[in-house]
């Protein structure tokens, strides 16, 4: 199990917790449920940065352990 996780794998657990992509602008992309926006970069196959990943966990209101149970289901 990675530490980081890739755009990809961010895109896969994003859509399975229901958010939709509302935005691409550039290489980033925006995903939105309700009134909750994340916004990715989108650069393939390399690991987010650990600022990125922790908004984003802070933002989905779990922990590093949570999210990857996520990404096994």
């Amino acid at each position: 199990m990675p530490n980081i996780p890739t755009y990809r794998q961010l895109d896969r657990i994003l859509k399975s917790l229901g958010y939709i992509i509302v935005r691409i602008k550039g290489s980033h992309v925006q995903y939105k449920k309700g009134v909750s926006l994340i916004t990715v970069p989108k650069h393939a196959n390399k690991e987010v940065s650990q600022i990125v990943f922790k908004a984003i966990l802070n933002e989905l209101g779990i922990d590093k352990k949570e999210f990857w149970k996520i990404w096994l289901l």
